[in-house]
């Protein structure tokens, strides 16, 4: 049925202004749910990364599911996916974590509140029962949840942070069929964050605590011995806030950001092989430091920071030894943004998911590295196409090859090196080429359908190849329904 609808279609490649790396843009169906806490993984095993969490702007808080269907659409399947489950009075510890708790393949989910906590067991089809008992305890009270194997025996455990005057830290130890044993370790009760790394190569996961000061616990093969006076310099810091780990050198060894509040500073630690030692001092932030956060933002292989507290979010780029830029970003004027670093569109790179308390709405900032965005129709039939590759950033102009479809694939298939495939190109289709200009890193793409063509209503699936200075990557998928 349309089997002209190529010939009937103008295309113009236009010139933009500058833009920054990334832009708030919300997927339809996600913007209007406010989350205050958030795991996205890919609970029904359809290859994009859905949505779960805790959401609202007042209490009750309740748990909502939200799928992603690889086109810029989030459907709420609360209703239909979950059991019926308690809600969550307070905001600021609502945490979930996504993992598979019983080794059968698909995700499951932990999630905890400030009375309670929950895991929900998939069902194998992005479906949860309620499986809380197998917790041992439902004790909440959690200013963060982290999942791993902390006893090395192949199964998924968890970390539960406490909060100060609250709860204390707990492993929640797997038998390897998701049934959990838990029990308070030693770890005293001002821990208010952690990261897990095996500092010292031998394979097995240490701790980093934010404590009094910071901490490094070594993991033995019976349990955990403090290793600090080794490993953390004398006079760091005291009451440390966040911690966060990751090979920031490109050595292989995972290194460490730390906040404390006296001073109030946030500091870079190479790891050596033997010890932490300082290499920077970031700016001071605008106010105390809720959340660390170590991703690749820009895909260059190595991890960058987004640095979050009340009012505010700021992303520094790594330039590869550990020394941290600040970039621009979009504002925030969240109370307690909760970011949630994840490739929400499918093209990537890593967006930031901004649970925004209190409310209304979560933001999306979403990375452009190497992007796809359809622009609204516009009257006459004029729709638009933007083509990103490195805005604000870019040291060259960069090749695109747009391609537009009439058919999705069912499920996204994966290319590597260029990434996943989201449309189906057996069927009809045609591609556009143009450059990515330097100045901009945006190339608006403008393709015209004559409302005589008699294509109202015919929906078309876009999708790019990008050059960028790693090789070529394929951007996100888009739909655009012609008016």
């Amino acid at each position: 049925m349309h089997s002209s609808w190529c010939s009937l279609l103008s295309v113009l490649v236009a010139t933009a202004t500058a833009q920054n790396q990334f832009v708030v843009r919300a997927p339809l169906g996600l913007a209007s749910v406010p989350f205050a806490a958030s795991s996205a993984a890919d609970l029904d095993g359809d290859g994009d990364l859905d949505l779960i969490g805790w959401t609202g702007s007042a209490a009750p808080f309740t748990v909502r599911y939200l799928r992603n269907d690889g086109f810029d659409v989030f459907t709420d399947v609360t209703a239909t996916h979950l059991p019926p489950l308690p809600t969550a009075a307070l905001p600021a510890l609502v945490r979930s974590v996504a993992f598979d708790a019983d080794q059968d393949g698909d995700l499951d989910v932990m999630m905890s509140s400030y009375y309670t906590s929950l895991l929900l067991r998939n069902l194998g089809n992005g479906t949860f029962a309620n499986a809380t008992p197998a917790l041992g305890s439902a004790a909440g009270g959690y200013t963060d949840l982290i999942a791993a194997d902390l006893d090395h025996d192949g199964d998924t455990d968890v970390f539960a942070i406490g909060a100060i005057l609250v709860n204390t830290p707990r492993i929640y130890v797997n038998n390897g069929s998701g049934v959990f044993a838990p029990f308070p370790p030693q770890f005293g009760p001002a821990v208010r964050a952690a990261a897990i790394a095996d500092l010292d190569g031998d394979g097995r996961g240490d701790l980093v605590l934010a404590d009094l000061t910071l901490r490094v616990l070594k993991r033995t093969a019976t349990g955990y011995i403090d290793v600090s006076s080794a490993w953390v310099p004398a006079a760091l810091g005291q009451s440390s806030f966040e911690v966060e780990a990751g090979d920031l050198d490109g050595d292989g060894r995972p290194d460490v950001v730390a906040t404390f509040f006296q001073p109030p500073v946030t500091i870079v630690l190479r790891n050596t092989g033997t010890t932490l030692a300082p290499i920077a001092t970031l700016p001071p932030p605008p106010a105390g430091v809720q959340a660390l956060e170590l991703f690749d933002c820009d895909s260059d292989g190595d991890r960058d920071l987004l640095r979050t507290g009340i009012g505010y979010l700021e992303l520094f780029r790594n330039d590869g030894t550990g020394a941290m830029t600040p970039i621009p970003m979009p504002a925030t004027t969240a109370q307690q943004p909760v970011p949630e670093p994840a490739d929400l569109d499918g093209d990537g790179d890593i967006d930031v998911l901004v649970g925004t308390y209190p409310g209304p709405i979560s933001w999306l900032w979403r990375n452009r590295h190497h992007d796809l965005v359809a622009l609204p129709p516009q009257p006459g039939g004029v729709n638009t196409i933007e083509v990103a590759c490195e805005p604000g950033y870019a040291n060259a102009p960069r090749v695109f090859v747009l391609a537009v479809a009439l058919l999705p694939l069912v499920q996204p298939l994966a290319l590597p090196p260029f990434g996943l495939l989201a449309i189906d190109l057996a069927g009809p289709n045609f591609l556009v080429s143009g450059l990515v200009p330097t100045a901009t890193g945006v190339a608006p793409t403008t393709f015209t359908v004559p409302p005589s063509a008699g294509l109202g209503g015919l929906t078309l699936y876009l999708q790019a190849l990008v050059e960028h200075p790693q090789g070529l990557a394929l951007t996100n998928g888009v739909r655009v329904v012609l008016p």
